[in-house]
């Protein structure tokens, strides 16, 4: 099934990787080209950045504005989210949950900042989310694998895909 771009109605697959002479600054595939590119050059000049959007088609101008729009989206991240709306700090937090949620969300990015920032907002909202999270997903692995905690009558009826793997529905059992 292919993710739709709402705004253009298109499936996302057709649309064009690279922006087009005139296409607006605020282009997400141009945004995760700069991204990209920021991402692999920490300290890019600015003759570079020019050097970037020329080769792209972007009006430089445009293309820096598109820059101040990343930065600030990234600014109201690192400063906002329920840790930095409650007042506590590090210290504030378990250590262990801090740490094993670190290590998970680190799943999602290799920036340990950005994994820490997401570690302490969840741990805000529930100072043991990490240990009921780690519970859940391997309740459902068991419950996707019929594991052997499962009751053996509903073992073999839950897949992957979620379907029935018996050809009774759980009404005639």
């Amino acid at each position: 099934m292919a993710i739709e771009d709402k705004a253009k109605g298109e499936p996302a697959a057709q649309r064009p990787q690279q922006p087009q002479q005139g296409q607006p600054a605020g282009d997400v595939n141009f945004g995760v080209e700069l991204i990209k590119l920021f991402a692999e050059n920490e300290n890019l000049a600015d003759s570079d950045f020019h050097a970037f959007a020329e080769q792209l088609g972007m009006d430089v101008h445009a293309a820096e504005q598109a820059v101040y729009k990343l930065a600030s989206i990234a600014a109201r991240f690192i400063l906002g989210g329920k840790f930095a709306e409650s007042g506590l700090t590090y210290d504030d937090l378990d250590p262990e949950q801090l740490q094993m949620g670190i290590e998970i969300e680190q799943e999602h990015t290799p920036d340990i900042e950005i994994a820490t920032k997401i570690a302490a907002d969840h741990l805000t909202e529930n100072p043991m989310y990490y240990s009921y999270l780690t519970e859940m997903e391997d309740m459902a692995s068991q419950d996707m694998g019929g594991g052997e905690d499962m009751p053996a009558e509903e073992q073999g009826q839950v897949q992957s895909t979620g379907t029935n793997n018996n050809s009774e529905t759980p009404s005639q059992s």
